[in-house]
C-alpha cells in the first residue's frame, strides 16, 4: 500500500474559466447564470422562477418578435360574429332605444367582446407578458384596465352620436310649414274613391294652431295648386282640375321647388313638403336614377320631402327621394291608413346616426368631417382594448398604430361607402367597418437557445 499523498488542489491545472474544474464562460453554473431571475434556485431548473428549461439544454434568451398570425386569424372571425349579433341588437331596438344609447352600447360591447376573446387567447397560448398600462400587476390588473377603456368607449358613443345628431343650421328641425303634394291620377278613383286623402290633410293640422302655414298642389298629367300657402283657418282646399291619365312625379316636384325659387310661395325657414301617390312615377325610370339634381335643390333651400305610398308603389323612388331630402318613407295599403301615415311622414324625419347613411342634409362636410373623426376615435379606443389584453409590452406601439389604421379605414367605409357606392346596404357596409376595427396585430415574444446548446427555438 502506497503512501503517496495525492496532488494537492493548488498543484490542479488551472481552469481557463476560474478556480472551479467546472467554471464556464456563463458563470458558476456549468449552464451559465440565469438570464432570467436570481440564480439561486432549488431544482433543476437553470431559468429561474416561473421559467421552464426545456431538457437537453439551458435558457433560452430572447432575440427577435415574430407577428401573431393566429391572434390575427381569430380576431377577423370574432368581428364577423361581432357584426353579425350587433347587426340584429342595431334592427331590432333602432325605433325604441334613444339613438345615443343605442351608438354607445353598440361600440362598448363590440370592446368588451373583443376584450375577452383577446384575453382568452393571450391565456391559452401563454403569450400574455404583463400590464402595459402600469408595467406590473399581471392579467387582473390588465383585465381591470381594459374594462374600464370599454366603459370609455361607451360613454364616449354616446357622446358622439348626440353630437352628430345636433342640428347646426338655425331653422332646421321642427316643419315651419307643409307643402301637399298629392296624386289626383285615374287610379285614385279605385283606390282612395272616398278621397280621404283631403281629409288626412285636416287631421294633420288638427295638431297646429290657426297660423300655421300650408299649401296644397294636385297633380297627374299636369300640376295644379290647389290652396296658396296661407295660414290654416283662412280657406279650405280647392277642387282639384288635374288631368288623370299620367302619374308625373318628377314633374310635380319640379312644379313645387320652381315656384318656391321663383318666390311664389314662402313657407319659412324649414318647410316640409309631403307627397302622396298610389302608384309608379310615368316620368321617371329605374327607381329615379336621374333624380339626383333635383333633390339637391331642395336641399340646398332646406326643404325636407316625406313621401307615403299607398298599395303598389315604387317603393325604391319614394325612399329615394325622402333620404335624399332627410324625410321618411312611409308604405301603407289601405285608404283608411292615410290619416296616420300623412301625419308621421309630416312631423317625422331621418335621424342621423354614425353607423348608417346619412340622410341629405347642409353642411354635408362638416357631418363628413365628423363621423371620420368619432369613428376613428371609437376604433382607436377599441385598439387600445385588445392592445391591454395581448399583455405585450414590445408590441404596444405596433398594435395602437395598426388599430387607429384600421379605425380610419372603417370610418372611411361608412362615409365614403354610403356616399358613393350606391345600392350597397348599410348592414354591409358596418359589417366592414366591425371586422376592420376587430383586427389585431401583435408580435409574440421568440426565445433561442445559447448557440453551443442543441435544440430547436421556442416562441411564447
Amino acid at each position: 500500500m502506497s503512501n503517496r499523498r495525492p496532488p494537492s488542489p493548488s498543484r490542479r491545472p488551472a481552469s481557463p474559466y476560474g478556480t472551479s474544474p467546472y467554471a464556464s464562460p456563463y458563470g458558476s453554473s456549468p449552464y451559465g447564470s440565469p438570464p432570467y431571475g436570481s440564480s439561486s434556485h432549488s431544482g433543476p431548473s437553470h431559468g429561474g422562477p416561473g421559467r421552464k428549461t426545456p431538457a437537453g439544454g439551458g435558457p433560452k434568451r430572447p432575440t427577435t418578435q415574430a407577428l401573431n398570425v393566429l391572434l390575427l386569424l381569430v380576431t377577423l372571425v370574432a368581428g364577423a360574429l361581432f357584426g353579425w349579433l350587433l347587426e340584429r341588437l342595431y334592427n331590432a331596438v333602432l325605433d325604441d332605444w334613444a339613438r345615443p344609447l343605442l351608438i354607445g352600447a353598440l361600440f362598448g360591447l363590440f370592446a368588451l367582446g373583443l376584450t375577452l376573446v383577446v384575453f382568452a387567447l393571450s391565456a391559452m397560448t401563454r403569450t400574455f407578458e404583463d400590464n402595459v398600462v402600469t408595467n406590473g400587476g399581471g392579467k387582473g390588473s390588465a383585465f381591470l384596465c381594459a374594462i374600464l377603456v370599454c366603459l370609455l368607449v361607451f360613454g364616449l358613443g354616446a357622446l358622439f352620436q348626440w353630437l352628430y345628431s345636433l342640428d347646426f343650421v338655425a331653422g332646421a328641425g321642427e316643419p315651419t310649414s307643409f307643402v301637399f303634394v298629392i296624386d289626383d291620377s285615374a287610379s285614385m278613383g279605385g283606390n282612395d274613391p272616398d278621397n280621404r286623402r283631403y281629409d288626412a290633410i285636416e287631421d294633420v293640422l288638427e295638431e297646429k294652431d290657426d297660423k300655421f302655414p300650408y299649401m296644397v298642389y294636385s297633380f297627374g298629367q299636369n300640376v295644379v295648386v290647389t290652396r296658396d300657402m296661407a295660414p290654416k283657418n283662412v280657406s279650405g282646399v280647392a277642387a282639384s282640375d288635374v288631368d288623370g291619365s299620367d302619374t308625373r312625379i318628377r314633374a310635380a316636384l319640379t312644379q313645387v321647388i320652381n315656384d318656391y325659387e321663383s318666390g311664389l310661395w314662402e313657407g319659412g325657414k324649414a318647410p316640409r313638403v309631403i307627397l302622396f301617390t298610389d302608384g309608379e312615377a310615368s316620368d321617371m325610370f329605374g327607381g329615379g336614377s336621374g333624380v339626383n339634381d333635383l333633390l339637391r335643390r331642395y336641399v340646398s333651400d332646406g326643404i325636407t320631402v316625406s313621401t307615403v305610398g299607398l298599395g303598389d308603389v315604387d317603393e325604391l323612388l319614394l325612399e329615394r327621394i325622402a333620404e335624399g331630402t332627410g324625410g321618411i318613407f312611409v308604405g301603407i295599403e289601405r285608404a283608411d291608413e292615410l290619416s296616420e301615415a300623412l301625419s308621421h311622414a309630416s312631423f317625422e324625419a331621418t335621424r342621423r346616426d354614425l353607423v348608417s347613411a346619412r340622410p341629405a342634409c347642409r353642411l354635408p362636410g362638416l357631418y363628413a368631417v365628423l363621423r371620420v373623426l368619432f369613428l376613428t376615435g371609437l376604433g382607436f379606443l377599441i385598439g387600445v382594448c385588445a392592445t391591454v389584453s395581448c399583455g405585450q409590452p414590445n408590441s404596444i406601439k405596433m398594435t395602437l398604430i395598426w388599430s387607429a389604421v384600421t379605425a380610419f379605414l372603417g370610418a372611411l367605409t361608412m362615409e365614403v361607402g354610403a356616399l358613393l357606392l350606391d345600392g350597397w346596404h348599410d348592414s354591409l357596409l358596418r359589417m366592414i367597418m366591425w371586422v376592420l376595427l376587430a383586427l389585431t396585430v401583435s408580435a409574440k415574444s421568440v426565445f433561442r437557445r445559447p448557440s453551443n446548446v442543441s435544440g430547436r427555438n421556442l416562441s411564447y
